[in-house]
């Protein structure tokens, strides 16, 4: 189909054997408790629920990441196709989802809001885990690492522009830091769902390099100002609106939109096409062959 990316990432420990209960529910190696929903896994109980202090921090076990098996898929993938396509090595569940994850999300937003003191340590914690996580994908070999966080909604940020600088930013920038000095030549991508403009100029000033999924249809995303903010400091990766035009679009809407979008996006460089999401159910093989 003409891509020219290969993504990949970590998996379980080799040996890891969930316990299924009779509920069919089961705990992943971070201690969620999982079910199988219409189309993804998600969490009906978390590992953390009542933390409150940052001594409970210490009692808990990251997945241990020397496992055997961790990185089989990416140690293959680099080494069958690392002369033939740009190799990404996806961090998937980075710092804000892996907090919101641990303790959850109602939880995460109101103890965010009244200062709780595990919240630092947690979040650097989380860090600490993914730099380590990173760090074992680089010397796989992969020429990207892909971070993936969501800070917005379909009409804003999830929480303000300043508490994002004061919680979250000096982590994410240490992290980068971190891989940047380990390998000058990592391309550093940001996956970012939602409304999330407001924080361009940060997410560039941590370090990132390329801005995805670009979401289309929410405020601030328009092509044209984002190419013209910040076309010249970041790349741009996706755009294509996978919620209601490929689905549901002609093959002339479908058709425009590419062009115009390759027009905006990729002037002068610096665009990767994409849809803005991982395609659902409701998208038919015929239309992908479409795009």
């Amino acid at each position: 189909l003409g891509s020219d990316v290969v993504v990949t990432g970590t998996g379980t420990a080799r040996n890891f054997k969930p316990e299924v209960y009779d509920d069919g529910t089961w705990l992943n190696e971070y201690g969620m408790r999982m079910k199988q929903g219409d189309i993804y896994a998600e969490i009906t109980e978390y590992p953390l629920p009542d933390i409150q202090t940052k001594e409970e921090i210490k009692d808990y076990k990251f997945p241990d990441l020397s496992l055997p098996g961790r990185f089989d898929d990416a140690i293959e993938l680099v080494k069958k196709y690392h002369d033939q396509y740009f190799i990404i090595g996806d961090i998937e569940v980075t710092i804000f989802t892996l907090v919101q994850q641990l303790v959850g999300m109602e939880k995460l937003m109101i103890d965010m809001a009244l200062g709780k003191e595990y919240i630092q340590p947690l979040i650097k914690a989380c860090t600490d885990f993914h730099i380590e996580h990173g760090l074992k994908l680089i010397e796989t070999g992969v020429d990207a690492l892909w971070v993936g966080d969501d800070f917005g909604g379909q009409r804003g940020l999830l929480f303000s522009k300043e508490m994002f600088r004061e919680l979250w930013k000096p982590h994410y920038k240490r992290m980068c830091d971190i891989f940047k000095k380990y390998n000058p030549e990592i391309t550093m991508i940001l996956h970012c769902d939602g409304a999330v403009s407001e924080l361009m100029d940060d997410f560039i000033e941590i370090g990132f390099q390329v801005f995805n999924p670009v979401q289309p249809g929410v405020p601030g995303h328009d092509p044209e100002n984002m190419k013209s903010g910040w076309g010249d400091r970041m790349a741009f990766w996706g755009a294509i609106d996978q919620q209601e035009l490929i689905p549901f679009g002609t093959d002339s809407e479908l058709e425009k939109d590419i062009q115009n979008i390759i027009s905006v996006l990729g002037r002068n460089g610096g665009y990767m096409i994409a849809p803005a999401h991982i395609l659902q159910p409701d998208v038919s093989p015929q239309r992908v062959k479409t795009f």
